[in-house]
């Protein structure tokens, strides 16, 4: 009346097939029993000789199901309903396990897609390496390059070293040198930016008044010996050379001073250096008269100060009396 509730190691199916044989040889109360029972369970693990776990278990089966048995034959109808139970639980389970027994091959399908994947993954590795042993084969190239290179370098470094220490060497002496020099020197003068010696420590009126200085005080006096010899009135009165202005007229310009009457006016420019040769002009002049407006470029005042040492052009003056 337990009913049949070992736990069996054969497949549903082969199960299913022995528990009919088994009922069949029952119903027929055969001898024979024992002897089929040991025939299927060899065959089994004929099939499956690899458990040979399973085959201990299922050697235990049959040895539980043989008691079974016994029972079954003294109640023949109780044994038919307790078989026909547990086929329809074995149905049961052989659907549950065929619907399990899926699984693992969708397990093995990913599996074998992954695999696909990490050979594919391998197969990059592999072009990725030979692509870097090359690369490292070129690296190693260069590398040779420089250290030769490095070692054509460290020779000049060694060379240019010595040549530094003898530099310096020579620069020590030069040093010494100079200060045996600057010791001499003392407290003479010393030269400006330009090469020249400073003004300030030149001898007498030198310190006072610049060449630019001395060469305009030389056309202002060429200006008024000038004025001198071309007035009418001959200088008899309290005269002036003034200098005239760009668009306006020397009448004007000596009006607009004590010196209101004007009596002429001058332009003028003497070279520099003495001349070599004859016949070379030494000076320029013109007489415009009171009336003549000056026009731009003339006056004093438009000259850069430092071109009066070169000009090659001349500057107009004012003749005017009191």
């Amino acid at each position: 009346s337990s009913g049949i509730n070992a736990e069996w190691p054969l497949r549903p199916g082969m199960f299913l097939a022995l528990i009919i044989v088994l009922w069949a040889t029952a119903l027929s109360h055969s001898s024979s029993t024992d002897h089929k029972l040991l025939e299927i369970a060899e065959l089994h693990q004929a099939m499956f000789g690899d458990r040979d776990s399973r085959i201990d278990e299922n050697k235990l089966a049959i040895a539980e199901m043989r008691n079974q048995l016994d029972m079954l034959m003294k109640n023949n109808s109780i044994l038919q309903k307790a078989v026909a139970e547990k086929i329809e639980e074995l149905k049961i389970k052989n659907q549950e396990l065929q619907k399990d027994a899926t699984l693992p091959q969708k397990a093995i399908e990913a599996a074998e897609k992954k695999l696909d994947e990490l050979e594919e993954e391998v197969k990059s590795l592999r072009e990725n390496m030979t692509l870097t042993q090359d690369s490292l084969h070129r690296t190693d190239k260069e590398v040779d390059k420089l250290r030769s290179e490095n070692s054509e370098l460290r020779r000049n470094v060694t060379f240019l070293n010595r040549e530094l220490a003898a530099t310096q060497d020579r620069l020590s002496d030069t040093r010494m040198g100079v200060d045996s020099l600057r010791t001499e020197v003392g407290t003479c003068a010393k030269l400006s930016v330009e090469g020249r010696i400073p003004q300030s420590i030149l001898p007498g009126s030198y310190s006072q008044y610049t060449l630019e200085d001395v060469q305009w005080q030389s056309l202002h006096m060429a200006a008024a010996a000038a004025c001198r010899g071309s007035t009418p009135s001959n200088g008899k009165h309290s005269n002036r050379a003034i200098p005239g202005r760009d668009g306006v007229t020397c009448t004007q310009v000596c009006s607009e001073t004590f010196f209101s009457n004007c009596e002429g006016s001058v332009a003028l420019m003497g070279l520099q250096g003495q001349t070599v040769t004859n016949n070379t002009p030494v000076g320029l002049f013109y007489d415009y008269g009171c009336e003549w407006s000056q026009r731009s470029g003339l006056s004093e005042q438009g000259y850069n100060n430092s071109k009066i040492l070169y000009a090659t052009y001349y500057v107009n003056y004012c003749c005017c009396r009191y």
